[in-house]
């Protein structure tokens, strides 16, 4: 058993490292498009897109369920063995995948594809940092990741400043990449051992790949349908387009951070007002409701209604067509803020595989008016899509599931 205070130091440590990287990538990205301009912005953004879905797919699922193993199982190694074992051949089959996909569909060049590999590859750091986390060792963590970001940033900005290019600028994210592999195995080589298979259980390894499956469903389907919009933006319409749209959507995500901060502090909460009653649970949520609602309409007024500003202020002039994406995309703030809510609900109520659903039903809704809108109105109606693929996901399916409908208890109390 962990004291309270070994628990509370290693959220703060994962809330400091997820803070620091999505401020350094929100930063690093505004400086990144202003100075390569919105073609190579829109190359490297798509690119970007492109493996992060397939680094979600060759996960396996396993990120949600391995903190979960490490606690239970006393073999850590075994875990590990397994773990690897999964990721390692779902990383391979993804790589070579996203390789064909880059390389022929999308006539990227060929280093570029190359590169691609490996950056799938090294996102088996991920075993490593669960179970640095299971063991409420966040800090260790937390120094070699922060490490990385610094180094990646900072080669980033030379790339965009001084020798602005795609590859360069892809080089630069995989060798933070790299970095903290390299640094995430060195620091855990003396307590467990990815490249170690001799406490590999076939038996138990087939059991954790049939646990994980309907997780990695929900994964693939959440990361889709909020990265495909770009990859139908670069195939459908041109590069500079996608950096335009690109510009745009990293500011709104930037104002996504608010609801990542405040909900990991009032999660305890949420679940110890469920313990004490369902009427006590619900309070507290419409409480939260309203207040994320307010905050989340009151930026999107504000990011609205000085959209032209912001854009000309943090990209110049070049990404004028990226103001009224801006406008429309930030229509999605409010409905996010909600959604996270929604997503800590359907888990404290164990609704959990109401997520791939719900994710399915966005996804869909997505992909369809990407296809059908993206012809007629282009980046416009791309971002409605998007804007509509949330609603779906979020507010139209927590209305027409029965159980997800139960949310709605708040609006009682």
């Amino acid at each position: 058993m962990h004291s309270l205070k070994s628990i509370s130091s290693n959220s703060l440590f994962i809330l400091i490292e997820k803070a620091f990287k999505i401020l350094t990538y929100f930063l690093v990205g505004i400086v990144v498009a202003r100075e390569v301009g919105p073609e190579i912005f829109g190359k490297y953004s798509a690119l970007l897109s492109l493996t992060v879905i397939f680094t979600a797919i060759a996960s396996s699922g396993l990120n949600s369920l391995l903190a979960k193993e490490y606690i239970v199982n006393e073999d850590k190694q075994k875990v590990t063995s397994s773990a690897t074992f999964i990721r390692g051949a779902s990383s391979i089959v993804c790589a070579i995948v996203l390789f064909v996909f880059i390389h022929f569909y999308f006539d990227y060049r060929l280093a570029i594809a190359v590169t691609s590999i490996f950056v799938v590859i090294m996102s088996l750091t991920q075993i490593i940092d669960l179970y640095f986390e299971s063991i409420l060792q966040s800090s260790t963590v937390g120094k070699y990741k922060i490490i990385s970001y610094i180094i990646g940033a900072t080669g980033k900005l030379v790339v965009a400043i001084y020798f602005p290019n795609v590859f360069l600028l892809f080089l630069a994210h995989f060798v933070e990449l790299s970095i903290s592999f390299i640094l995430a195995i060195l620091i855990s080589n003396k307590k467990i051992k990815v490249y170690q298979f001799k406490n590999l259980d076939l038996n138990y390894t087939r059991e954790l790949f049939f646990k994980s499956f309907p997780l990695l469903l929900s994964s693939i389907a959440s990361i889709l349908y909020l990265k495909i919009d770009q990859v139908f933006i670069i195939s459908m319409m041109d590069a500079k387009s996608t950096g335009e749209y690109a510009a745009a959507v990293r500011l709104c995500e930037g104002l996504f951070i608010l609801s990542a901060i405040i909900l990991p502090s009032v999660f305890p909460n949420l679940i110890a007002k469920k313990n004490v009653s369902e009427e006590a649970f619900y309070v507290y949520l419409k409480k939260l409701i309203i207040l994320f609602l307010v905050t989340g309409v009151c930026l999107t007024l504000i990011t609205s209604t000085l959209s032209e500003q912001i854009i000309n202020f943090l990209y110049g002039e070049s990404y004028y067509n990226s103001v009224l994406i801006l406008s429309i995309y930030s229509l999605s703030i409010p409905i996010i803020y909600v959604g996270d809510l929604f997503s800590r609900w359907l888990v404290i109520t164990d609704n959990t595989k109401l997520s791939i659903y719900r994710h399915l039903l966005g996804l869909t809704v997505n992909i369809v008016l990407n296809l059908l809108w993206i012809p007629l109105y282009g980046l416009k109606g791309a971002a409605v899509a998007s804007v509509v693929a949330f609603v779906s996901s979020i507010v139209i399916f927590s209305i027409i599931s029965f159980k997800a409908r139960a949310f709605y208890q708040f609006l009682r109390v």
